[in-house]
């Protein structure tokens, strides 16, 4: 089971990177976002090591228009993101809910005004120092050591979201936990 799901995600890695260097365009549908997280639920448990909880707060959502490996696959990353901040033990609660943004809001977040689905992802673990935050979006940027991270993956998260129409946050503070939020315009 490790084997397929190490397999899984190295072919997941390769798509993301041809991706990313061709910028090529997938084909996007209408997705029910808490559908995508019931069953993408089982793969992001097991993602996390065996002492990491995963918590899923979910509200009904409006579906939003994606392609829908791209999600999981910005998703995923987060988890495991999240799940290397941990170490032995933590918590890992990935929410979504929708948002309705206003034109001022729409305006200094740089999307479109209307209804949205808010996507985060939030850990309780080491956290990141302002300088970390500052680079956490470039692309082959990693803290990890060598072999243990490729640097793709919040560049991937933030190129899907602002090609699906969103944007994406980062907040996160030494010690106490990261929190990645990425908002999608509903479909």
């Amino acid at each position: 089971e490790r084997a397929r799901i190490a397999a899984e995600r190295s072919v997941e890695t390769t798509n993301d990177v041809l991706h990313y260097s061709r910028r090529r365009e997938l084909p996007r549908r209408g997705v029910d976002p808490v559908e995508v997280l019931r069953e993408l639920r089982g793969l992001m448990e097991r993602a996390l090591d065996p002492n990491g909880r995963l918590e899923l707060r979910v509200e009904p959502c409006p579906s939003v228009h994606v392609e829908v490996a791209q999600l999981e696959t910005s998703l995923l990353n987060l988890i495991v993101n999240a799940k290397d901040a941990l170490g032995a033990e933590g918590v890992v609660i990935v929410r979504c809910r929708p948002r309705e943004l206003s034109e001022e809001e729409a305006s200094s977040l740089g999307v479109l005004p209307g209804p949205h689905v808010v996507f985060s992802v939030a850990d309780d673990g080491s956290g990141m120092s302002d300088e970390v935050q500052q680079k956490a979006f470039e692309p082959f940027f990693t803290t990890k050591p060598e072999g243990a991270g490729t640097g793709l993956g919040l560049s991937t998260v933030r190129a899907f979201v602002r090609k699906s129409g969103g944007v994406v946050t980062l907040r996160s503070t030494v010690g106490q936990g990261t929190t990645v939020e990425f908002l999608l315009p509903a479909h």
